[in-house]
């Protein structure tokens, strides 16, 4: 008995300083292995939801439990598992934990380059070399310092990973702190959203369609031709106006001017009222309810962030909006997957950021209604898959239709089939897949014997975002078919016509017109004829990060193409705030 006795106590006392030691190097772990998991699985995707809660439609509030539990659950598991390394390895591998941590914060807080904001504008990497390779030796002489002052330090070394990995993560706690109190739960979302119920749904009777092509320019038109000279082989009853000109050279206020028929913003004022001073106006008020008492369902299918931040002001326009309570919710798994890779963007060495990199736009088709259909997205595949899978449907309603699509704004992942492709593609393959959907929209409007009774538009809402000075940038493109026009092939016309010129058309040839005067139509308009027009552009005078602060106001007389020959503004207007 005593024998045993001792045994056991021997065993006891064999087996504790292996446990005592595991606990040790465990508790070392948490510090650096907290800190990398508060930035990647905490403070990292919080912060994105935080800054992009309107299009996420979910708030920071609701998203942190989740990513609370994932930090706990992160640290301790990491913890662990380092802490099966002994000796010099475990301690190497923690200063490695380090490094990561404190790169990736120094990383996202001062060496990434201003890339503007992510809503899929290509980002020309290859001009970023130099960068690149500086970059990469900061990351390795960082690695270099950490573990000479390691070897310096010895056993004091514990003592500073610990202090700055606190130092680190209370630093990131304080910022966090300020986005609670930065929002109620709502600041910054849209109310509503725009659902692709009735995508495919046109009129047996009177149609109005209007596809908007994003960032198409005669330019960009100009490059698809070159590889697909059929690009337009079905628009034999169109007119195209290759003298067309948007007021605003952005999709945010251009959108809002083309269908209220405002070219008038007020740079002392909010956003926020040009939105509500625009979808009140006489001419809004009256086109809307005009159509409303012609039986007219109005369907836009764009990004509800481009028309209004609420839904009073497009409330009894647009009949295709989802109230809040209707969400069923996000697509939780594949929600935070794709935060997850954001994240990786925002904090990784700039020669990895490429393969990380994701549009705000991908986001869109993670959330649901609760009639099962999904939010609209430009790539507009919800469109594209109804047409060849199951085809347009007809109703004795009237409708009016607008479908936003990414058009030449990157990223391109249209193929020229009208299908998106798992592979990005060219500018030219995507407009061309534009054109192959609206195509098959024609054929099958044919097909229903609804094509002779409807008005066509195809624009954009602006030119390229490239800037490039090549001619015909600033234009954005504009091919109209009204009701029962036919022609042998495709007209041109090169009157110097805007956008503010498509509702008044619109009304028109729809025969809204007649108790209320619209203004000037577009066959108001000669080629050759004298005409000053404005063109706005954002521009970001104070470099600031994501936030253009004025429009550069650009008068001029001749072809829109000229436009670029003009380099200094007529007038620089300071925003008291803008939508981005």
């Amino acid at each position: 008995m005593e024998k045993s006795q001792k045994e056991k106590s021997q065993k006891e006392l064999k087996e504790l300083p292996g446990i005592s030691v595991y606990k040790n190097r465990f508790l070392y772990a948490l510090f650096p292995c907290g800190l990398f998991c508060f930035i990647y699985l905490f403070f990292g995707p919080l912060s994105l939801i935080h800054t992009n809660s309107s299009v996420l439609k979910i708030t920071i509030f609701s998203a942190t439990p989740y990513y609370l539990l994932a930090f706990a659950a992160g640290t301790l598991l990491s913890s662990a598992l380092l802490a099966i390394l002994r000796g010099s390895l475990f301690c190497g591998a923690a200063t490695m934990v380090l490094w990561l941590s404190l790169g990736s914060y120094i990383q996202r807080n001062m060496l990434n380059p201003d890339f503007g904001l992510l809503i899929g504008t290509a980002i020309p990497w290859e001009e970023y070399t130099g960068r690149t390779l500086l970059n990469l030796a900061f990351w390795g002489a960082l690695l270099l310092l950490l573990f000479l002052l390691k070897n310096a330090l010895k056993a004091k070394w514990e003592k500073v990973l610990r202090i700055v990995s606190v130092i680190v993560v209370l630093m990131q706690t304080t910022a966090l702190v300020t986005f609670y109190f930065a929002s109620d739960g709502t600041e910054d979302e849209v109310d509503y959203a725009l659902s692709t119920d009735g995508v495919a749904l046109v009129s047996e009777n009177e149609n109005i369609i209007v596809f908007i092509l994003d960032a198409t320019s005669n330019n960009a038109l100009n490059k698809t031709l070159a590889v697909y000279p059929d690009a337009l082989s079905l628009l034999n009853d169109f007119t195209y106006y290759n003298n067309c000109a948007p007021t605003f050279y952005g999709t945010y206020p251009e959108m809002i001017s083309i269908f209220t028929g405002n070219g008038s913003y007020d740079t002392n004022a909010s956003y926020l009222d040009f939105e509500r001073v625009s979808w009140s106006s006489s001419p809004a008020a009256e086109f809307y309810a005009l159509l409303k008492s012609r039986a007219y369902v109005t369907s836009f299918y764009t990004d509800p962030r481009v028309l209004s931040q609420t839904l009073s002001n497009i409330e009894g326009k647009i009949d295709n909006t989802t109230a809040p309570e209707a969400f069923l919710g996000i697509q939780p798994l594949k929600m935070y997957e794709k935060l997850g890779v954001l994240t990786c963007y925002e904090y990784f060495p700039l020669g990895l950021k490429a393969s990380f990199y994701k549009s705000t736009g991908e986001f869109d088709d993670l959330i649901a209604n609760s009639d099962g259909s999904t939010i609209w997205s430009l790539d507009g595949e919800a469109l594209s898959s109804k047409l060849f899978e199951t085809g347009l449907s007809a109703s004795e309603s009237n409708q009016m239709k607008v479908y936003h699509f990414e058009g030449a704004h990157s990223p391109y992942i249209l193929s020229d089939t009208g299908l998106p492709s798992e592979d990005s593609t060219s500018l030219e393959e995507q407009v061309m897949g534009c054109f192959v959907i609206i195509g098959e929209y024609i054929s099958q409007l044919k097909e229903i014997g609804a094509y002779d009774s409807s008005t066509i538009i195809i624009t954009a809402d602006h030119g390229d975002y490239t800037y490039n000075g090549s001619h015909d940038s600033n234009s954005a493109i504009l091919f109209v078919k009204l009701r029962n026009e036919t022609h042998e092939e495709l007209q041109v016309s090169e009157a110097p016509v805007t956008h503010l010129e498509l509702l008044p058309t619109i009304a028109a040839d729809a025969g809204l017109d007649g108790d209320y005067d619209f203004g000037a139509v577009l066959a108001d308009f000669s080629e050759g004829e004298p005409r000053e027009r404005i063109l706005h552009k954002w521009e970001n005078t104070l470099g600031g990060p994501n936030q253009y602060d004025a429009f550069y106001v650009f008068r001029y007389s001749s072809h829109i193409r000229e436009l670029n020959d003009l380099t200094e503004p007529d007038e620089i207007l300071p925003l008291y705030d803008c939508f981005y």
